[in-house]
């Protein structure tokens, strides 16, 4: 059965949710779904790049309009999607119950755990976790969290991301002395580690991400660092950034 995934977080976007979708998806047949997404900067090559279909909106954010549910449905009709897979549960999945397809919801955490705890919220999650025909969650808290907000068991599938400590940990942590190398996050997610040097008057901070960076991101990034270069060394005559 094909399927449409319909989200506000894709590559080329950095972030950990980016991510985990990512490495989920592109592991499925190609022809068997298409994604609905938002723009980003570098898109349209990324997008050329791949086997399967995106589709990017004009809006920055998906937010639950009629005008977002209608499309959805039109999308799901032309490409002969049985499922539509939202992500997040909310604001994203408040249209689920509106669809003239069955939903599914992805669950990863906050976007579960945080509203689920509030009366007005939770009885609006409750009600959008009861009617999706299928759930992935990113492990077994955001699970267990979704059940408690709708008030009985639900068809979870648990999906832990797939991380190798073991390609990351020395690039975060010193392996040699008990402490960490300073990181910086790109959307949420730790995305490379930086690190002050000091030679006579001249202060210089060194950045190094992970991955490549999307030039918007490594443009912020720059600013942010020059920032904090003057404060880390603030005696310094002559400030420098390298990355």
């Amino acid at each position: 059965m094909s399927h449409l995934l319909v989200t506000n977080d894709f590559p080329p976007k950095l972030g950990g949710i980016q991510s985990y979708l990512w490495e989920l998806w592109r592991r499925l047949d190609p022809q068997s779904f298409t994604v609905l997404t938002t723009p980003y900067e570098g898109a349209d090559a990324w997008d050329a790049e791949q086997p399967f279909r995106v589709v990017r909106t004009a809006q920055k954010v998906l937010l639950p309009t009629p005008s977002l549910a209608r499309r959805i449905d039109a999308l799901a009709v032309e490409t002969g999607a049985g499922l539509v897979v939202l992500d997040p549960a909310l604001p994203v999945g408040l249209l689920g119950p509106r669809l003239a397809t069955p939903y599914g919801l992805v669950l990863h955490g906050a976007e579960v755990t945080v509203p689920g705890r509030l009366p007005g919220s939770r009885a609006l999650l409750g009600r959008v976790l009861r009617g999706a025909s299928e759930i992935v969650a990113a492990g077994g808290y955001p699970a267990a969290e979704g059940e408690r907000a709708a008030g009985r068991s639900l068809p979870v599938t648990v999906v832990p991301p797939g991380v190798d400590p073991e390609r990351f940990r020395p690039l975060v942590f010193n392996v040699k002395t008990p402490n960490s190398f300073p990181t910086f996050l790109v959307d949420g997610a730790v995305a490379g580690t930086w690190r002050a040097e000091r030679t006579s008057g001249k202060a210089t901070l060194r950045l190094e991400a992970f991955e490549p960076l999307p030039r918007s991101v490594r443009s912020e990034l720059r600013e942010e660092a020059e920032r904090l270069v003057r404060f880390v060394e603030p005696d310094a005559t002559s400030f420098a950034v390298r990355a």
